[in-house]
């Protein structure tokens, strides 16, 4: 058993789609938050969910529950199957609860990167508009425990996308490095 002082000090919480949950998700160490929790040298506690991540209401009270001390929130390729009404009221959901129950755990809120929406629909996409509601409300409520990463910034081509044009193939030291960056700007 590790003594105390060899354990991480600190946790970090993902919470996000099939991405999040990785692709060989019976391989934990293969997950970008997995590697993210590596570099950081601290603990992950992983809630991604395939097919999901819809911030429903009790899903956002659960998060709440959890012990960490700071999030990435990844709400992504899945909302693109919600209406813009639908994502904006969840989206207000998920910021305020989780901003307003932990003013002191920093949260980092992505929304999509380059999906087969940016390809199909254009720059105008529903990809665009939900990218534009989620940047729009975190500078709203501009919470100081709150920052806004565009999934762009992290992925902006199809390059290094599966073939479903939506999964990411693997995460390259790229993406974490951006992750990394961020999340110790928050400290």
């Amino acid at each position: 058993v590790p003594a105390p002082e060899m354990m991480p000090q600190k946790t970090i919480l993902a919470y996000g789609s099939s991405i999040t949950n990785g692709l060989l998700s019976i391989l934990p160490m293969t997950t970008w938050i997995y590697q993210l929790s590596e570099k950081l040298g601290v603990d992950c506690l992983n809630r991604g969910y395939a097919g999901s991540c819809y911030a429903e209401p009790e899903m956002v009270d659960y998060l709440c529950t959890l012990d960490f001390d700071c999030a990435v929130v990844s709400f992504g390729a899945n909302v693109i199957r919600l209406s813009t009404e639908e994502y904006e009221k969840r989206a207000r959901n998920l910021i305020t609860t989780l901003c307003t129950t932990h003013p002191d755990r920093k949260f980092i809120f992505v929304d999509l990167a380059y999906q087969s929406s940016d390809i199909l629909d254009g720059e105008e996409g529903k990809a665009a508009q939900l990218r534009k509601i989620m940047s729009r409300l975190i500078a709203e409520y501009n919470f100081a425990n709150a920052k806004y990463v565009s999934g762009l910034e992290l992925l902006n081509t199809t390059c290094g996308l599966s073939g479903d044009l939506v999964h990411f193939v693997n995460i390259d030291n790229t993406v974490l490095c951006k992750l990394h960056v961020v999340v110790c700007r928050l400290d």
